[in-house]
């Protein structure tokens, strides 16, 4: 049992050992975001091109419109939960 115990813990480093340096290699080996993103660059201004321009967002006093805040109804109370009694079974756990 020691053995196996010994084993799986080797193999299991191992395995981690060389799926992590094959990931450092694809990383090594793909191109740069900065490259990528340099190339779409022109199709960017293409695109905004086709695009309408968005009305500015109107203000607070634009949406009010300078027309009177209609009052507001107090809020109705909420009904009373009803009491619990002290014939229900108490849940004892035996864990913290």
């Amino acid at each position: 049992m020691k053995w196996m115990k010994l084993g799986l813990r080797l193999w299991i480093g191992i395995s981690t050992l060389i799926g992590f340096l094959l990931g450092w290699i694809l990383l090594a080996h793909s191109g740069s975001p900065a490259a990528a993103s340099a190339k779409t660059a022109g199709s960017a201004v293409r695109i905004s091109a086709v695009l309408p321009a968005l009305q500015p967002v109107p203000s607070l006093d634009d949406l009010a419109g300078g027309a009177q805040v209609q009052s507001v109804q107090p809020l109705q109370p909420l009904p009373a939960s009803p009491r619990i009694t002290g014939n229900a079974p108490r849940l004892r756990t035996s864990g913290s």
